[in-house]
């Protein structure tokens, strides 16, 4: 009796590992289809550029501090561009309104600002990189140690970083941590009280183990336009339920 019970307990063990492996390699093959879409699709920002504006790159070097000049992108092509390739590599109604409906976050970073849009697919108002310090509202960039604050008068200052007593790191971690934290409201989960983050790299942290973990993404660069992608899956077996976490996070940028 004892070598029946102990049969049918390896005989469970081996069905469920199999079934569950079967189902982490299918789940990872999909994830890989879903990731490789979603990568080819944000290359549409390239396509949303509105040709009638200047390049705002010589503001970001402070080469021209008396007017922001800028690369604006048509948010509303940008998505509809977006989706467009997106469906086009799916090819499938279904599946496309799932993945479609499991991206919490679309954002466009700009050398001074970023957008987000949510499920709802409608644009915040600008989340501008600004930082107090001495008591001024300080507005900063990423590509640039300028950075500039509005006096009592109403009047645009510019000065620098450095003489702000920010480091160029330091700087980063303030950008970094202010698109991360519209992230997290963006994707902010009120049954699990959790939201998800980006690992976005400081080009100016050199340390080994940082830049093994944050060799992949940096939206500081360039003008970057990346989704969040975020979906939860299950199977059930028997009274038991595995639950998998399928994260993506895929971008492109235009220097």
């Amino acid at each position: 009796m004892q070598q029946i019970v102990a049969a049918v307990v390896v005989l469970l063990f081996i069905t469920f590992t199999f079934i569950t492996l079967v189902y982490l390699d299918n789940t990872n093959s999909e994830t890989e289809g879903i990731k490789q879409a979603l990568n080819l699709s944000a290359k549409a920002v390239a396509c949303a550029i509105d040709g009638s504006k200047s390049n705002y790159d010589e503001m970001a070097k402070g080469m021209d501090r008396s007017e922001l000049s800028e690369i604006a992108i048509d948010n509303d092509k940008l998505l509809s561009e977006f989706y467009d390739v997106l469906y086009k590599n799916i090819l499938n109604n279904e599946s496309f309104e799932r993945i479609k409906a499991g991206i919490p976050a679309k954002v466009v970073v700009y050398y001074d600002r970023f957008y987000i849009a949510g499920n709802d697919d409608k644009w915040s108002p600008p989340f501008y990189f600004t930082h107090y310090s001495g008591g001024k509202l300080l507005y900063l960039f990423t590509k640039s140690d300028i950075a500039y604050y509005y006096d009592n008068s109403g009047i645009k200052v510019f000065t620098n970083i450095h003489a702000e007593n920010i480091s160029r790191e330091q700087k980063n971690d303030i950008i970094i941590n202010k698109v991360n934290s519209a992230i997290f409201q963006y994707t902010f989960d009120s049954v699990t009280g959790k939201g998800l983050t980006v690992q976005i790299r400081n080009p100016e942290n050199n340390e080994a183990e940082y830049k093994v973990r944050h060799s992949y993404f940096n939206v500081l660069d360039g003008i970057t336009f990346f989704v969040l992608y975020k979906e939860n899956t299950g199977i059930g077996v028997d009274t038991r339920e595995f639950e998998y976490a399928n994260y993506n996070v895929v971008g492109y940028t235009v220097e």
